[in-house]
């Protein structure tokens, strides 16, 4: 790119010379370079549809995102299900032991209610005969006092 030339006092020194057409063909190769990357960038980087494969491998290519995000996002709720039935499966057990003595309680207070039903029926016979004995003794004591 420069000349150098030795003076008679025997020291170096460097005198630049541009060379315009080395400048120019290095230039244009750069420039060439640089063109060519932009067209390759610019290349990639168009997601526009071109023809019918490209249509296709774009729909294809969205399918099988969807695709994968389903999948990701329905193994997450697995997941997330899995342990939250595995964390109410004791609540649950202690539940069902509770409605269980519950029923049991219930079956002892049915029993219990039916046997006091057939106590106050034998009760309120009872009184009724005693009232009537009652009656009937009141009522012989009347007609013998004023006989």
């Amino acid at each position: 790119i420069g000349d150098y030339t030795v003076t008679e006092d025997t020291s170096w020194s460097w005198r630049y010379t541009p060379s315009y057409s080395k400048n120019t063909v290095m230039g244009g190769l750069i420039g060439c370079v640089l063109a060519a990357a932009y067209l390759t960038v610019m290349f990639l980087l168009d997601v526009r549809i071109k023809d019918d494969e490209d249509l296709i491998r774009q729909m294809i290519h969205a399918l099988d995102a969807a695709a994968e995000s389903m999948d990701k996002t329905l193994k997450r709720s697995t997941d997330e299900l899995k342990l939250t039935l595995s964390a109410s499966q004791k609540p649950l057990e202690d539940f069902n032991r509770t409605v269980d003595s519950f029923n049991e309680g219930v079956r002892d207070f049915s029993e219990f209610n039916y046997n006091l039903r057939g106590t106050v029926e034998r009760m309120d016979v009872c009184i009724r005969d005693l009232v009537s004995v009652l009656r009937s003794s009141a009522r012989g004591l009347e007609r013998r006092e004023r006989q």
